[in-house]
């Protein structure tokens, strides 16, 4: 274009000082007849068409509204009473349209005066819209619904209606879980739904909630249950698992739960709220003992608000025996061979049995408790009855302790 514009340059000049004036001015009009033909690509333009309304669709009148491209401004407008204006006749290339509302309106975000819509490229011939959604400025409404598969909440739960700048006001949801904030400014906000003990709200957080005048906006959660298991295996130090082991699940304030342990030592208490501090504690059953550096309780169980979470707390046990042993002599010393010999708790008959020849009588592998043992003259033998003599008790049995119970008979 610019070597054809030279060549026509060149020929007009030398034209014009043979021919006159009034034949340059013909070629010159010659010459932007066929400009178009001389260039590879037209010069064109675009339109750019901008829609103003409120979220419910309604037309606003007034935005005022700039072209713009970087920092130079190319137009202006104001949108009529449909909402629109039309900019003709743009130059394609990198643009921006720019908006700020009529008295009584804004637009979304922390300031509400300006709105913006940057990085349009507009090619030749082209059209764009842009929309703008405008907010009238007065209260709205917020309703909040929690759902809860019990269909009820029997507990208080606490939400904040919140905007950018912090809490704006807290309530508790009603037994049906919903909650309405009434009069709320025009404004974004968020609703938060407080996590309680066993209540896990999904989502938290609703944020991005808009409210101008006469808006309903609704914010919905769900409620979930959120219980932890707490498992307790109990083990011997000779393998396998411990029965009937009492066990308790606590916090720190009280008690919440309790039972014994199965045949192979295993007890799960399923009730463990997420939220909570708790503690898992045994209590050794008849003939075991704690085994060496073990504890019989496990606290500091963080159960986080998280759903089918499991802890294991694991204790072992080991077995407590010990002996006694029984001996039985006439008034000399002498061995007395077939004396009657009963060992007996508070309860019930342990072992019956008789002396050997060496006046004797063993019972091994004892649980460890308290005992009595009570001796039965054999023929030609006699013994006076009572405490020390024909029966002695309070022997305590103790891990790996042996005993001895000596009797004294007469002859007859």
């Amino acid at each position: 274009m610019l070597l054809a514009w030279g060549r026509l340059g060149g020929g007009l000049t030398s034209f014009a000082g043979r021919a006159g004036a009034a034949a340059v001015t013909l070629l010159l009009a010659i010459g932007a007849a066929s400009c178009d033909e001389l260039l590879p690509e037209p010069y064109r333009y675009g339109t750019v068409e901008v829609l103003a309304t409120r979220r419910s669709g309604e037309p606003v009148a007034g935005v005022e509204l700039t072209l713009y491209s970087g920092e130079r401004h190319l137009a202006y407008g104001r949108t009529g009473a449909d909402g629109r204006f039309v900019f003709r006749s743009v130059p394609f290339g990198n643009l921006g349209v720019a908006a700020s509302p009529p008295e009584g309106y804004a637009f979304r975000g922390p300031s509400f005066e300006h709105a913006y819509v940057d990085g349009l490229l507009l090619a030749a011939g082209t059209r764009h819209t842009i929309d703008f959604r405008v907010l009238k400025r007065g209260p709205g409404t917020v309703r909040v619904l929690a759902q809860s598969p019990a269909g009820s909440v029997p507990e208080p739960v606490t939400l904040t209606l919140y905007s950018f700048g912090g809490p704006v006001a807290e309530a508790t949801l009603d037994s049906s879980g919903a909650y309405v904030f009434n009069d709320v400014p025009l404004g974004e906000y968020g609703v938060r739904i407080h996590r309680r003990p066993g209540l896990l709200p999904e989502p938290e957080y609703i944020d991005g909630i808009t409210v101008d005048e006469g808006s309903t906006e609704q914010a919905r959660f769900a409620l979930r249950p959120c219980f932890a298991t707490v498992a307790v295996r109990v083990e011997s130090t000779e393998g396998g698992g411990v029965g009937a082991v009492p066990v308790r699940l606590y916090t720190p304030e009280a008690v919440v739960d309790s039972g014994v342990t199965t045949p192979d030592g295993q007890y799960s208490f399923d009730s463990a709220k997420c939220g909570l501090e708790y503690g898992v504690s045994i209590a050794s059953p008849f003939g075991y003992l704690l085994a060496s550096g073990t504890q019989s309780y496990r606290d500091a169980i963080a159960v986080p608000y998280r759903v089918d979470t499991r802890f294991t707390a694991s204790f072992r046990l080991e077995p407590c025996r010990g002996r006694i042993l029984a001996g039985v002599v006439d008034e000399a010393g002498q061995p007395i061979a077939g004396a009657g010999v009963r060992l007996y708790t508070s309860t019930a008959t342990v072992a019956s049995s008789k002396t050997d020849a060496s006046g004797q009588h063993a019972t091994d592998q004892l649980v460890c408790q308290e005992y009595g043992i009570e001796v039965t003259p054999p023929a030609g033998f006699a013994v006076t009855p009572g405490r020390g003599r024909s029966y002695i008790d309070g022997l305590l049995v103790t891990q790996g302790a042996e005993l001895r119970a000596h009797f004294v008979l007469r002859r007859r």
